[in-house]
């Protein structure tokens, strides 16, 4: 990265549950966290740390956040398997999905917005049509509980990560497993694709990044400087540089350069149980959720010197 990267604490929100999931709207307007008081969900102003809206508490602890691609729609996943999708203008509920298998902690939205994937525990992975409700396909091979979902940029395929420590690749026109990424000696936690869709990093209690090239379905890197399980990764939109959530780790948040793999800085505000990390859609803004001592909603500014993004 030739740029010089300098980031700089911005401010921090104090609540009264653990925050599981962070998401910014497409428009970087609005940042959504989970859960607040109550099992509410806050909307925030992400530039001033402002509440600007919440939507209604659910039953069961609500444990992830996603806005769809238009930034119309919010969907909201809890701990007793109910799935939420809310119209955001007027904080209504759309659609609920039930599973009575039980809760997850990952849902995604595909690049058009036309489809929502979630895991749930058993290790099943449903897909369902965000207009109708209708389910499209449910996708099994999973021993374990499914941790995590994400869409590549082609919306053909999905990447899925599972307590088995394996991370898989389907394709979603067929419902058939593309790829099984096997490298990972504990639970997968988190898996997130390159904003081209040529990387795919998966985070683990392994204590240890991949980074997989999806053409090959090679690993291509193992990044590792911390002490505890790796709890999120998110690519910065520039796809040049990945941050990433610890656990207990004496830096619970680290910044990569995804070039050379290497280890850039990491960063402490008030938490030290990092769970969930994100950048807004210009790259000027991490987000990151935690628990610990203080239950954090953090956001750090990302400046750059002689900016070649």
């Amino acid at each position: 990265m030739a740029a010089r990267l300098t980031v700089k604490w911005f401010y921090v929100q104090k609540l009264d549950l653990p925050l599981w999931s962070v998401a910014f709207s497409p428009t970087g307007n609005l940042l959504a966290s989970t859960p607040g008081e109550d099992s509410v969900i806050p909307l925030w102003n992400p530039l001033n740390g402002q509440r600007q809206a919440t939507l209604p508490g659910q039953s069961g602890s609500i444990t992830a956040v996603a806005f769809s691609p238009d930034g119309h729609l919010l969907a909201s996943g809890s701990s007793d398997g109910i799935l939420l999708l809310w119209e955001v203008s007027t904080r209504s509920i759309l659609q609920m999905f039930a599973d009575p298998a039980g809760g997850w902690s990952s849902v995604a939205f595909s690049p058009d917005g036309a489809l929502l994937a979630r895991g749930n525990e058993e290790g099943a992975i449903q897909v369902w049509e965000t207009r109708t409700g209708q389910e499209r396909v449910t996708l099994i091979g999973h021993m374990d509980g499914v941790t995590s979902v994400a869409f590549a940029p082609d919306g053909r395929h999905l990447a899925s990560g599972s307590h088995d420590a394996s991370v898989k690749v389907w394709d979603i026109t067929t419902g058939r497993l593309f790829a099984d990424l096997r490298a990972h000696t504990a639970s997968v936690l988190s898996v997130a694709w390159s904003p081209r869709g040529a990387l795919l990093a998966s985070g683990s209690a392994d204590e240890c990044i991949k980074l997989w090239d999806t053409g090959s379905g090679q690993e291509r890197a193992t990044l590792t400087n911390y002490d505890d399980a790796v709890t999120e990764v998110a690519f910065h939109p520039s796809g040049q540089l990945l941050a990433s959530s610890m656990f207990r780790s004496n830096w619970p948040v680290c910044l990569w350069d995804v070039e050379t793999g290497q280890f850039m800085q990491g960063l402490h505000g008030t938490t030290d149980q990092a769970q969930s990390v994100a950048f807004s859609p210009d790259g000027r803004l991490l987000a990151c959720g935690g628990e610990g001592r203080f239950h954090t909603l953090e956001v750090w500014q990302m400046e750059w010197e002689g900016d070649t993004r």
